[in-house]
C-alpha cells in the first residue's frame, strides 16, 4: 500500500522540457530532502544522481535519492551511469541492471559516464575494444527504447577512442554534454568532437561544496531540437553517454567529471 502511494505521488509530478537555460548539479552521495531543497532555492533546478558504479553494480543510494528529489519538489531529476568496461559483463547487462533497479521511479535522462583517468584503470588501451564497448551502450539504448546522448569533451574522446571524429553507428542523433571547468555559463570554449557542432549542456565547475553536498555544477541551454528533457512516465527515460578523462582540451581542467 505504501509503495502504491509512492508510485501515485511520483506519477502526479509535473513533466516538461527544460527552460531556455538553467542550472543543475550532479553528485554521487545520497542527498537529503532538505539539501536538495537548498540547492533548488539556490537556483539549481536539475539533479544528476549516480545510479551505477564503476565496480559494476547499481548505486544503492540512487533509488532513495530520486525519491528525495521528488519530495523536495525538484523539477528535473536525472541519473548517470559509470559503467565497467573491464568487469566482464556486457554493456547491455549493465545498462539493464541500472534501469531495472530504478523501476518504477520517474526520472529523465540516464547519463552513462564512460570515463578514463591518467592511470588508465577503467578502459582498455585498445581503441577498437573501447569503440566496441561504446557501440554496445548505444545498442542497449536503442534496443530498450531509451533515448541516448553523449557526455564527453575533446580530450576524453581522443584518449578513449583515438580520434576526435569517431562516432558510433546511430549515435549522431543524440545530444552532447561537455565538461570544461571554466566557471562560465556559456559554450564559448566548446571544442568540436564526435560530429557534434553544438552542445546542450556544460559542466563548468567541479568538486565544489554547496548545501552540505559535494557537487559539480552545470549549465544547460535548450538551443537545439535534440535537447528534450521530458520526464519518463511509462518506464522510459532519456539516456546520455558520458565519456571523460582527467585532462581537458586547451588546458581547461575537466577533472574526474562524474564520480565513479
Amino acid at each position: 500500500m505504501l509503495l502504491a502511494a509512492c508510485v501515485l505521488a511520483l506519477a502526479a509530478t509535473t513533466t516538461g522540457s527544460l527552460a531556455a537555460s538553467g542550472s543543475g548539479f550532479d553528485l554521487s552521495s545520497l542527498p537529503s530532502v532538505s539539501a536538495i531543497q537548498c540547492m533548488h532555492n539556490s537556483g539549481y533546478n536539475a539533479m544528476f544522481m549516480r545510479a551505477y558504479q564503476s565496480l559494476g553494480r547499481p548505486d544503492p543510494n540512487a533509488y532513495q535519492a530520486i525519491q528525495n528529489a521528488h519530495s523536495a519538489g525538484l523539477p528535473y531529476i536525472d541519473v548517470y551511469m559509470f559503467p565497467c568496461p573491464t568487469c566482464g559483463t556486457t554493456p547491455a547487462t549493465q545498462f539493464n541492471a541500472l534501469i531495472t533497479n530504478l523501476k518504477p521511479l520517474i526520472y529523465g535522462r540516464v547519463w552513462l559516464d564512460v570515463e578514463e583517468d591518467s592511470s588508465g584503470q577503467y578502459w582498455s588501451t585498445s581503441y577498437g575494444t573501447n569503440q566496441n564497448f561504446y557501440q554496445g551502450l548505444i545498442n542497449a539504448c536503442i534496443s530498450t527504447g531509451y533515448k541516448c546522448g553523449v557526455y564527453s569533451n575533446y580530450n576524453n574522446w581522443v584518449r578513449i577512442f583515438g580520434s576526435s571524429t569517431y562516432q558510433a553507428t546511430n549515435a549522431a542523433q543524440y545530444p552532447v554534454w561537455y565538461a570544461s571547468w571554466d566557471g562560465q555559463n556559456n559554450y564559448n570554449n566548446y571544442a568540436k568532437f564526435g560530429g557534434w557542432t553544438t552542445p546542450g549542456l556544460k559542466q563548468h565547475t567541479g568538486d565544489t561544496s554547496m548545501c552540505g553536498l559535494g557537487v559539480d555544477l552545470n549549465w544547460y541551454s535548450n538551443n537545439a531540437a535534440l535537447w528534450d528533457h521530458k520526464r519518463a512516465v511509462n518506464g522510459g527515460a532519456d539516456v546520455v553517454l558520458a565519456v571523460e578523462e582527467e585532462e581537458d582540451h586547451a588546458g581547461l581542467k575537466a577533472g574526474a567529471i562524474l564520480d565513479n
